[in-house]
């Protein structure tokens, strides 16, 4: 089906910036309702989407992007080696199986890789990083504060998480450059059916730099141990004596250097978008800071920087009144749940007060829940209070057209315009 419904997944601009209604409109139609344009069942409701992620079993993860970048980076790879537009290193990327890590694979193998790296992120650890994150937002916080009109995307939302996961994989501040051309090749094409070959081909290059990258650093890294993620794949070992294989380790440290800089800047920049158009919230979070962990669950609930995710039938299943067979994909939209009213009242508002605001589903649900979720909720937490600490006051600037980047999957402002004045 291809209707006003669906144009988010057609990138329609407007749809883009404020999918949400559209989001509505589809699950009026039905709880699953099959979409021409993800080649996939939609699934929008909380307790459908809850009870598909806590069944690996039925619903694998082997394709979480869907197959819609599968498809497209299968057609675009004989063209753009016609056109001569891969280097030898893309080229033995593609020809070298790539191991699976946790991301992509399901029970029991999932179980086990699991239990190797979930010590490496629990909330514990991810505490003995605070202060380290504490003073990169301070700092960040203090200079933002002083800037008058300024982009809160570049200025704060960008370098905050920045500054964080390059230490956590001991990568010298001096490759932010390339952090930002890697995480934007990988992420461009994701959940963007417009992405050229070109698109793709930047994809597959920065995919096997990382690898490449990454296989050496982890050779420099193990004659220095330190508390830092990469000394902690090297040593992950569970009570059965387990570890992860080298190309395990590569696969992780791509995803998490990924996922963590990516969803923590779409998350924050969405955070701060919130507070200017919610002033009342700024002035009770300046009153009471017990309050901004709740807010940050709110803005995670309502802006989700992932939108849904996908995932494989192996047994038929059925959603409402539509029974989906074994070998279909359904794309299970968090945004859509994080707002089903029959789950949370009110769902469109930010709600300091909300009992359970835990219960979202924008870090997924159940086995496959985002092993980094504990450090980006402190990232963005402790973003937030160092916001209050240091801006008196904060609003939008004129002139914004929020614009975000061309998916379905993830949802972030390019920029954000803001005139902030700083706490005298």
């Amino acid at each position: 089906m291809s209707d006003a419904s669906t144009a988010p997944f057609r990138l329609e601009p407007d749809a883009v910036r404020c999918p949400y209604p559209h989001y509505e409109a589809l699950r009026a139609q039905g709880a699953a309702v099959w979409v021409d344009e993800l080649h996939a069942y939609v699934v929008s409701g909380y307790d459908d989407v809850t009870r598909i992620l806590r069944h690996p079993d039925v619903a694998s993860s082997r394709q979480p992007t869907g197959p819609g970048l599968a498809a497209l980076t299968d057609a675009a790879v004989p063209r753009i080696r016609a056109a001569g537009g891969l280097s030898e290193l893309a080229e033995q990327y593609l020809r070298t199986p790539t191991e699976r890590t946790v991301f992509t694979i399901d029970p029991p193998r999932h179980t086990q890789m699991r239990r190797l790296i979930s010590r490496i992120l629990s909330p514990m650890r991810a505490r003995q990083w605070e202060p380290m994150i504490r003073e990169a937002a301070d700092t960040l916080a203090a200079e933002f504060a002083t800037a008058g009109r300024v982009d809160a995307v570049a200025g704060f939302a960008r370098p905050l998480p920045e500054a964080v996961i390059l230490p956590l994989l001991r990568m010298p501040i001096e490759m932010r450059g390339e952090l930002r051309r890697w995480t934007r090749a990988l992420t461009y094409v994701m959940g963007n059916p417009e992405a050229t070959d070109a698109d793709v081909a930047a994809m597959l290059e920065a995919r096997a730099e990382m690898g490449q990258f990454f296989a050496e650093h982890l050779e420099r890294v193990r004659p220095t141990p330190g508390d830092d993620l990469v000394t902690a794949l090297v040593q992950a070992c569970d009570d059965d004596g387990h570890t992860l294989t080298e190309g395990q380790r590569v696969g992780l440290l791509v995803n998490l250097l990924v996922a963590g800089n990516e969803t923590s800047i779409k998350a924050t920049s969405a955070a701060v978008r919130l507070l200017c158009e919610q002033p009342d919230v700024w002035e009770r979070l300046k009153a009471n800071r017990t309050k901004v962990a709740t807010f940050v669950e709110e803005s995670l609930r309502i802006e989700p920087p992932t939108q849904g995710m996908f995932r494989y039938l192996q047994e038929p299943i059925d959603i409402g009144a539509t029974r989906l067979p074994a070998g279909s994909h359904v794309y299970l939209n968090f945004a859509a749940a994080n707002r089903d009213a029959s789950t949370f009242d009110d769902p469109t508002r930010v709600d300091t007060e909300r009992a359970h605001a835990l219960r979202h589903v924008s870090f997924g649900h159940g086995p496959h829940t985002c092993l980094g979720a504990w450090l980006a909720r402190l990232e963005i937490t402790i973003g937030i209070d160092a916001l209050l600490d240091h801006v008196e006051s904060i609003r939008l600037a004129p002139g914004n057209e929020f614009n975000h980047g061309p998916s379905y999957l993830l949802h972030g402002l390019e920029r954000l315009d803001v005139d902030v004045t700083p706490v005298r």
